[in-house]
């Protein structure tokens, strides 16, 4: 994956408003930093996923970012430890509900945890 690259892996409606999500170079200022799994840009209403995660982080880091923007637009003051751990309780079972299907990962032989 190039500098600046972005992968649209899609679109999702969430609370009234369209958000697109996108794969990265971790080093896109996007994600601002080299170990940074995931951002969700309120102005622009995207949300970037870290390209060298393996698909199971990257389901789980997306998840993570729209528990961040329910967070922010319902201002439920969770901070990042709580978010992070519904993160991790929800995410295995929206795995066993099958719910990731519709999305289609590239794969990258990059990939880290």
């Amino acid at each position: 994956m190039e500098d600046g690259e972005q992968i649209h892996i899609g679109k999702w409606n969430l609370l009234g408003n369209e958000w697109d999500c996108y794969l990265l170079n971790p080093q896109d200022s996007e994600l601002n930093k080299e170990h940074s799994w995931g951002r969700a840009n309120e102005v622009n209403q995207k949300i970037f996923i870290n390209a060298k995660l393996k698909s199971d982080s990257r389901e789980e880091t997306l998840l993570h970012e729209l528990l961040h923007i329910i967070n922010y637009r319902l201002d439920l003051d969770f901070n990042e430890h709580t978010i992070a751990q519904l993160a991790t309780i929800l995410y295995p079972v929206l795995v066993e509900a099958d719910l990731w299907k519709s999305i289609s990962w590239p794969d990258k032989e990059e990939q880290s945890p």
